[in-house]
């Protein structure tokens, strides 16, 4: 996580797939994608990974990565006041429905990561780009979990500003933000039991 810190979401994408050890060939996760339907990072178990980036940028973000881990200081300056003002929006903007404003404080490549731990319904990839992570927010609240329908209360975890959330059936999540220039830039979401036994609500 602290070698995490220091890249940008589609910097973390490409060093999580090459310089981490996935060994995707360059030309590969660099192949352009339709452009009705170009997104910052798209991954799929059945395909290799796409930037939706040319070769070149995709060098680019290599050596930018690269650069920021060797730097041994986080890429993002983030205070805390700002990610606990940036949760309580998203909490406000969740609970009224308010789509646009949740679009408005969500980065435009966001990534918002999923655990359930293989015991609770989980996204097994992560999810990237502002209007995906809407969508999939909208069909969760669609399936009956709402933040209407959920207690709510504003926590740190792990150093991010966040949010603890208890369900309907007495089940807890922590729902924590990464930001970077007064938008969410990732939305880590937990959900697995075997990592939530200290939380209390």
């Amino acid at each position: 996580m602290l070698v995490l810190e220091r890249l940008s979401p589609l910097e973390r994408a490409h060093f999580h797939r090459v310089d981490a050890g996935a060994g995707t060939p360059l030309a590969t996760r660099a192949r352009k994608l339709p452009a009705t339907r170009r997104v910052r990072c798209r991954l799929r178990r059945s395909e290799p990974h796409a930037l939706g980036r040319g070769e070149a940028a995709c060098r680019q973000l290599a050596a930018r990565a690269r650069e920021h881990i060797e730097a041994g200081q986080p890429r993002f300056a983030a205070s805390r006041e700002d990610g606990h003002r940036l949760a309580a929006a998203f909490h406000r903007a969740a609970a009224s429905g308010d789509l646009q404003a949740l679009r408005q404080i969500l980065a435009e490549d966001v990534v918002l990561y999923t655990d359930g731990g293989g015991k609770r319904a989980a996204d097994l990839n992560p999810i990237y780009g502002a209007d995906k992570v809407l969508r999939f927010l909208a069909g969760v609240a669609r399936k009956g979990a709402s933040f209407n329908t959920m207690q709510v209360r504003a926590a740190t975890t792990n150093s991010l500003a966040g949010l603890v959330l208890r369900e309907e059936d007495g089940s807890i999540d922590t729902m924590t933000f990464e930001h970077s220039n007064g938008c969410i830039v990732a939305i880590y979401v937990t959900r697995n039991p075997d990592k939530l036994r200290y939380v209390r609500f």
